[in-house]
């Protein structure tokens, strides 16, 4: 029984993360987004994020991702094992600061 129930668990779980990621990715066509979704792997997302799609696009994104009150996680790095926590809003004002000297 408990297989069973785990299984159902699981399709539910599955179905609905489908369900947002056609939605992130209708998104990202629309607004022709340079960024591409790479990977999806249980309950994580990596996303290869372009800057020129800006902050915007990640706020949005997140926005996506959260429906339903699940909690969102930014990692950047320029490879899965050198991740590490941003703050959109101090990433973005830190890289506008840099992109203009």
């Amino acid at each position: 029984r408990n297989k069973l129930f785990n299984y159902f668990l699981q399709n539910l779980e599955t179905e609905r993360n489908i369900t947002i990621l056609y939605e992130l990715l209708q998104y990202f066509n629309k607004v022709k987004a340079k960024s591409k979704l790479v990977l999806y792997i249980y309950d994580s997302v990596v996303i290869d994020f372009n800057l020129l799609d800006g902050k915007d696009l990640l706020i949005q994104t997140k926005k996506i991702l959260e429906q339903g009150k699940y909690p969102v996680k930014i990692d950047i790095g320029s490879n899965y094992q050198e991740l590490h926590k941003i703050n959109i809003d101090k990433y973005f004002n830190t890289k506008l600061l840099l992109q203009n000297e």
